[in-house]
């Protein structure tokens, strides 16, 4: 029997994060897209000298990518975010994959994908089910902003160049709604996985 694999996406602020501790609370193993990006950054010197040379020196520090920097740079407009993702792709997906087949290998029942940029990796075309979070856009700023780590014109700027509620409705199997409390959404997450592995033990 094959594992069964949960794509978790949906934009900034919106509570992929919390849905996926709540999935890891009930066993599930979760692929962090977000983590191996920082994996590849630090472990992969062609990564680096592609990214040099496709944003210039001025996202070096001490000879080193800075990837506040990188990211000021990227993330600047939806053309230079594409730009960044044409590098980072294959690098995380090759890593993603490794890590599938890691966890098949052991005969890990259920997986998620945690991908803000799930569709455009086309790393949903490795999921059984697709589930996005979504809430009110003054929600997503307000808890972005509060994570203390990104100015609030940088959260403005990022969630203006990511796709709308309505694309990642039309594109995932289950929506989940996250405008109140952390309870509310891990009772959703609750209730989703009773039908995920209602689903794989039917396979």
């Amino acid at each position: 029997m094959s594992s069964f694999i949960i794509g978790v996406t949906g934009p900034m602020g919106a509570g992929k994060t919390t849905l996926c501790e709540s999935f890891r609370e009930q066993g599930i193993l979760i692929i962090d897209a977000d983590g191996i990006s920082k994996e590849v950054f630090n472990n992969s010197p062609e990564y680096v000298e592609l990214l040099t040379k496709e944003f210039g020196s001025e996202i070096l520090t001490d000879g080193r990518v800075d990837r506040k920097s990188l990211a000021d740079i990227a993330f600047l407009s939806k053309e230079n975010a594409q730009r960044l993702n044409r590098i980072a792709h294959p690098f995380i997906v090759k890593r993603i994959k490794e890590k599938l087949e890691e966890a098949k290998a052991q005969k890990i029942k259920v997986i998620a994908i945690d991908a803000p940029l799930l569709f455009e990796s086309s790393l949903d075309r490795y999921c059984n089910v697709v589930v996005t979070v979504i809430s009110d856009l003054k929600v997503r700023k307000f808890r972005a902003i509060n994570r203390g780590n990104i100015r609030k014109e940088d959260v403005i700027n990022r969630i203006s160049i990511q796709p709308t509620d309505e694309f990642y409705v039309k594109n995932s199997d289950y929506v989940l709604y996250n405008n109140r409390d952390k309870e509310a959404l891990c009772e959703q997450a609750r209730s989703l996985v009773a039908e995920v592995m209602e689903k794989f033990n039917e396979e």
